[in-house]
């Protein structure tokens, strides 16, 4: 009887904790007018504030494997999966389901064009493509002058940075705003403007490429707060 009682006890402390440790529901922020498509980084991870149907959305992590080079992420929308993003090496592949066979909604590739600058293609499934110009500082100091470029500092990575989204025929048809703090919350702010056809999960992978290179922005430079 005793063992049967610890047992339930424990189970009852265990269901306490998990629910102590469960995330409330993510904060969503106001997006510029101007805009058609909002995000922010914060302890869920990317939140999507806007997207084209006006919805919010939350792209979720999902496990791969232990030893895989890929990270599978879910975009869930009012509690169900609307696409998935997979993260191959440096390019972000959207599908709308989490299997190889499941069709490609689309795919955002990063490029650095001697300048070390960061640069997206967008490629969608009807074969449409849009380039962004480099992620040009435009408030918050002057060094990385671009998103992409070494800092000496982690505190010199905070500012805004700006880049135009342009069609084939290179015509601006589009821009992104990046906003990124050293503290937050949110640390992290993205708001654009974006053609139709890459409003949505492909934006969502997009912001999830630049933050990740945001990180590594800062995983590259000196930490004055912990002198590493």
């Amino acid at each position: 009887m005793k063992n049967v009682f610890r047992l339930g006890s424990m189970a009852a402390v265990l269901a306490v904790a998990g629910t102590a440790c469960a995330l409330p529901p993510p904060t969503h922020y106001p997006v510029d007018p101007v805009a058609n498509f909002g995000a922010h980084v914060g302890r869920h991870g990317v939140v999507v504030d806007r997207m084209n149907d006006g919805n919010q959305a939350v792209l979720v992590p999902q496990s791969t494997g232990l030893f895989s080079h890929q990270s599978l992420f879910r975009l869930e929308e009012n509690d169900r999966d609307i696409a998935v993003v997979w993260r191959d090496g440096a390019d972000m592949v959207v599908r709308t389901a989490a299997t190889r066979s499941a069709p490609e909604i689309g795919d955002v590739r990063a490029d650095w064009s001697g300048d070390d600058a960061l640069r997206l293609t967008f490629r969608t499934r009807n074969g449409e493509v849009y380039r962004t110009s480099a992620f040009r500082r435009t408030e918050g100091g002057a060094y990385p002058e671009m998103l992409g470029q070494a800092a000496y500092s982690t505190v010199q990575i905070p500012g805004v940075y700006f880049a135009e989204v342009r069609n084939s025929s290179g015509q601006p048809v589009g821009w992104i705003k990046v906003m990124t703090r050293y503290f937050g919350p949110p640390r992290r702010v993205f708001e654009a403007y974006l053609p139709q056809a890459i409003n949505g999960p492909l934006a969502v992978a997009a912001v999830k490429r630049v933050d990740s290179e945001i990180n590594r922005m800062e995983r590259r430079a000196f930490n004055p707060y912990t002198n590493s």
